[in-house]
């Protein structure tokens, strides 16, 4: 589905943006008594709050490190200290690290319980103290008109932060800014030797990058391809209904809504929220995983029409029927299984976004959803794998078998055969490429830290896998084999002991006679006026363990 000229387009779009990325141009510049340079550290505004976004400004004053109260009489635990200097303070550094310890849990928590430092607050103090006033005139505590704090996402500062309560943060009378961790504890030692610092203010990376040429081109650009597997999606939807009516066991159905369903969700969040902008992780997390874990549903359960079929075939051409019959009993428990690992999977990744605290680290969480995601994978890649090499040697089987036979076919007809083997082969290996990349990108997403390049990283082989994902499902829901041996194409019963074929117009006056379902009747006898014949066998086939759990006409089976 993609060419050459696509994947080179990808390539080149990323490696512009990467480069072109334009990094943060804030400062914050320290000096000492004689005016000497004592160390210059970025700085990035809160993105969570417009008005940081928006202004640009310099000043230059005193800087003062924060400290929290170890008294535990103080009604919060999340208090600072009085300043230790009467003179007005320009900077305010705050060490969230050291917050954390002191019942901190995000930004809006150190506001929330330092009433100084929101809007409208009233002093009342008999101790002289530098005063501010705010719009109203009523006296502030050394307020500063800037306050930094650490940033603790381990990668750029301004994603994926300890904001907390957005509305409380919109309270401060200051100016909120963001700072490394590292570049924090630099600036800590060298306080005693600061005299003055000057600062200057910027949006900082990420503002720049969700502004840029660069991310509009690549909005636009996947923007129109999900949209265009939104419609494919719906369009194969309808048409089905319309062609086959609608059938509660038919999975083609409900895996064209399951598609359909998890690229609007992708397409949605691609254009609000790429990357945990504007909503919590937790939440934003159980949107993105909820579409990843129907796209890997789509195989899971793809794997029972795609067994199905090669048993079908199998018994059709008389192709190792007995080994292949017990060979799916087998991989259709572990089709069952599969499902329950992915699901797994997702609970314990979103485990480690919950906002309540739970007793288990986050590598060990992690640790367990690699090794499901691992389980997960290779089951299904074995499944696909297995039953896909069955089936290309089972045509081929058929192909050699109608040569021996000496059956006279037309050459349109033997080169069909040839279209089914070859076009087996390649939906076989698309599936497994799509299984395995769509995988490996989700298990590498989480040793990634939180910087540009890797959102990048992550954007680039997250789209690609999804788009790519679906259009493999799409074509393997059209494929001829899969559907005529799953009966996912014909409506009415889709027992095991009901094989469906079809006979040419020249066969219409004789439709009485009754055709073995051993005979080897192929799909390009069809000509334009066709009829659908359907023939039983003696006989019920003994019921498999997913027969008897959840019904004989379960998932199309």
């Amino acid at each position: 589905m993609y060419t050459g000229k696509f994947h080179r387009l990808i390539i080149i779009l990323l490696l512009l943006i990467i480069y072109s990325s334009t990094y943060c141009t804030a400062k914050l510049i320290l000096f000492n008594v004689n005016k000497e340079e004592l160390g210059s550290f970025d700085t990035v505004n809160f993105m969570v709050l417009n008005s940081s976004n928006d202004d640009s400004y310099s000043l230059s004053g005193t800087l003062e490190i924060g400290e929290f109260s170890e008294d535990p009489t103080t009604s919060s635990p999340c208090t600072l200290n009085q300043f230790r200097t009467k003179e007005n303070i320009t900077i305010l550094l705050i060490r969230f690290d050291e917050a954390m310890k002191n019942g901190c849990s995000s930004y809006a928590d150190v506001i929330q319980s330092n009433d100084w430092l929101r809007q409208n607050y009233m002093v009342q103090t008999t101790i002289p103290v530098s005063e501010t006033k705010n719009e109203t005139g009523n006296s502030l505590i050394n307020l500063p008109p800037v306050i930094i704090f650490t940033s603790m996402n381990g990668g750029d500062p301004g994603l994926r932060e300890n904001y907390g309560n957005i509305d409380i943060l919109s309270q401060s009378k200051s100016k909120l800014a963001l700072i490394s961790v590292s570049d924090a504890t630099q600036i800590s030692n060298l306080e005693p030797q600061v005299s003055f610092v000057q600062y200057t203010s910027d949006s900082g990376p990420w503002i720049k990058l969700f502004k840029s040429k660069e991310w509009k081109i690549w909005f636009i650009l996947f923007e129109i391809f999900y949209s265009s597997v939104v419609i494919v999606a719906f369009s194969s939807f309808v048409l089905a209904i319309k062609n086959y009516k609608f059938e509660y066991t038919n999975p083609r159905l409900w895996l064209f809504i399951v598609i359909l369903a998890y690229t609007f969700i992708f397409l949605v969040m691609l254009g609000y929220d790429p990357w945990a902008i504007y909503l919590s992780e937790f939440y934003y997390e159980i949107i993105v995983m909820a579409g990843y874990y129907m796209l890997c549903l789509c195989y899971s359960i793809y794997l029972f029409p795609w067994i199905k079929a090669t048993k079908n075939l199998t018994e059709v051409v008389k192709y190792n029927m007995i080994f292949v019959r017990k060979l799916s009993r087998i991989f259709q428990c572990g089709a069952v299984l599969v499902i329950l690992i992915k699901t797994a999977s997702i609970i314990f990744y979103l485990l480690q976004f919950s906002p309540k605290e739970i007793n288990i680290s986050l590598e060990i969480l992690n640790e367990i959803f690699i090794t499901l995601e691992a389980l997960f994978c290779v089951i299904a890649v074995i499944t696909f794998g297995a039953f896909g090499i069955t089936i290309f040697f089972a045509r081929i089987h058929e192909q050699r078998t109608r040569r021996r036979s000496r059956e006279r076919r037309p050459a349109g007809s033997r080169k069909s055969v040839r279209k089914e083997i070859i076009l087996s082969g390649i939906l076989t290996i698309l599936l497994i490429i799509s299984l395995l990349f769509l995988t490996f990108q989700k298990i590498i997403m989480i040793f990634l830290p939180i910087t540009i390049k890797s959102f990048w990283i992550i954007r680039t082989t997250n789209d690609i896998a999804n788009i790519f994902s679906s259009s493999v499902l799409i074509i393997g829901l059209y494929s001829n084999t899969i559907g005529k041996y799953s009966h996912m194409i014909y409506t009415g019963s889709s027992d095991e002991n009901v094989t469906t074929s079809t006979v040419s117009g020249d066969s219409i006056n004789n439709v009485s006679a009754i055709i073995s379902s051993n005979d080897i009747i192929n799909e390009e006898d069809i000509s334009n006026d066709n009829i659908v014949t359907t023939t039983t066998t003696t006989g019920r086939n003994k019921r498999t363990t997913i027969e008897i759990l959840f019904g004989r006409n379960s998932l199309g089976l």
